[in-house]
C-alpha cells in the first residue's frame, strides 16, 4: 500500500541494521546521508558529516593504536563493547564497537592504517553512526541527534591526545587502497 512506501525508500530501510564493516577496497563504508543523517566519519560525502583523520603517536604500532582506542572507548563511552576486531593483510587494524546512543545502540568503527613513512604515526579513519533512525511524523524526515556522533568522536580523540591530520594528504593515502 502507499503507506508502506517503496521497498528501497529511506523510510522502509530505516528499521534495517546499520551496514557495517569494510567495503570491497578495505576502507570504511560511506556515511549513508540519504538514510541516516546521524553519522560522522572520515569517509563521508556530505559536508556536515565529514570528519578529519587522526594521527597517532609515531611510537605506536597499528595494533597498539587499536588497543589504545579500544581501551579508551571502553573507559569513556557509555556501554562501549567490542563487536569485531580484525587484522588486515597489510597490518592495518579494524575495530567495531557498540555504544549506548540516544535512541538505541550506536556503532563506532575505526580503521588504523600503518604509517606510510618512517617517523610517521598511524592514520586513524573512523565512523560513528546511529544504530536506529527515527522519523518525524507526518513529514517523514529523519530526526537529528544534535551532533552526538561528532561529539563522541571528538571526545574520544581528546582523551587519546592525538592530532588531526591534514585532510588532503590523508584522503590521498586512504584512497590508494
Amino acid at each position: 500500500s502507499w503507506l508502506q512506501g517503496s521497498a528501497d525508500s529511506p523510510f522502509q530501510r530505516a528499521g534495517a541494521q546499520v551496514d557495517v564493516g569494510l567495503d570491497s577496497r578495505g576502507t570504511l563504508k560511506v556515511c549513508p546521508s540519504a538514510i541516516n543523517p546521524n553519522c560522522y566519519g572520515t569517509n563521508a560525502r556530505s559536508p556536515e558529516q565529514v570528519a578529519p583523520i587522526w594521527t597517532a603517536p609515531e611510537e605506536l604500532s597499528a595494533a597498539q593504536c587499536a588497543d589504545r582506542i579500544t581501551s579508551t572507548a571502553q573507559a569513556s563511552l557509555a556501554g562501549a563493547e567490542v563487536e569485531e576486531r580484525q587484522e588486515l593483510s597489510d597490518g592495518s587494524r579494524y575495530v567495531r564497537l557498540g555504544v549506548d546512543g540516544k535512541w538505541a545502540r550506536d556503532v563506532v568503527e575505526v580503521l588504523v592504517r600503518v604509517p606510510e613513512a618512517d617517523g610517521a604515526g598511524c592514520l586513524v579513519a573512523y565512523r560513528s553512526i546511529n544504530g536506529l533512525v527515527k522519523y518525524q511524523y507526518p513529514l517523514q524526515t529523519a530526526r537529528r541527534d544534535g551532533g552526538a556522533q561528532k561529539e563522541r568522536m571528538e571526545s574520544l580523540r581528546q582523551r587519546l591526545g592525538w592530532r588531526l591530520r591534514n585532510y588532503s594528504d590523508a584522503e590521498e593515502y586512504f584512497s590508494s587502497y
